[in-house]
């Protein structure tokens, strides 16, 4: 019998650091394949969703692949 050693992923709930999420074993759905999408659309986008859904991270993740620091 072979004991799994590794860390099971943990939930960023609440976590507003996308760096953070990426690197420290958390469960991420990547969609940075819609930044490209985001940036050719020609209007404006108006983030509605619940609290701690993910808005902060959202924006901190279009921050970081931007290459801009906050």
């Amino acid at each position: 019998m072979v004991m799994n050693t590794e860390q099971p992923k943990r939930i960023p709930y609440g976590m507003q650091n996308w760096e953070a999420v990426r690197l420290d074993n958390f469960y991420y759905v990547d969609k940075t394949r819609y930044i490209a999408e985001i940036e050719a659309s020609n209007s404006y986008f108006f983030f509605i969703r619940p609290r701690c859904f993910g808005k902060s991270l959202l924006m901190n993740m279009l921050r970081r692949t931007a290459g801009t620091r906050p």
